[in-house]
């Protein structure tokens, strides 16, 4: 089940207790996944990245948080995430965050099948995935 794959891979990867998260079926297999994602606790050092795979994460922000490293593929940044953004990860890179930070927010997991699916049902071709010209 993709709900308890999900809250299992952010409890290890953030060393938090797993979050709350639900699935939502599109159709068939189709599914993507709600996590409230919270840590209250400033950590040391980095999270663990997820395991790679054909799916993308939208971090939507409730607090202002501040992270000094974002890694993705090795490059890094600090990126300040605010209430009102979606942030957006490619799960085929690896994702790494500082864990220094207190944060809430939801993340929404959406595979690529899911993605599928829906261009399928609409009539429209595949779409390659998604991006954005910069993170937020």
């Amino acid at each position: 089940m993709l709900a308890e794959r999900v809250s299992a891979a952010l409890a290890k990867g953030y060393r938090i207790p797993p979050p709350p998260t639900i699935a939502a079926r599109i159709g068939g297999t189709a599914e993507m996944s709600f996590s409230h994602f919270k840590s209250r606790e400033p950590k040391s050092g980095l999270s663990i990245p997820s395991p790679r795979e054909e799916a993308f994460v939208f971090n939507i922000p409730f607090i202002p948080a501040r992270y000094p490293i974002v890694s993705i593929d090795g490059r890094q940044q600090s990126v300040v995430q605010e209430p009102g953004k979606a942030y957006l990860f490619d799960l085929t890179s690896r994702n790494e965050v500082s864990l220094g930070t207190v944060h809430d927010s939801i993340r929404i997991h959406l595979p690529q099948t899911t993605i599928d699916f829906m261009a399928y049902e609409k009539g429209l071709p595949r779409i390659g995935g998604l991006q954005a010209a910069c993170l937020g």
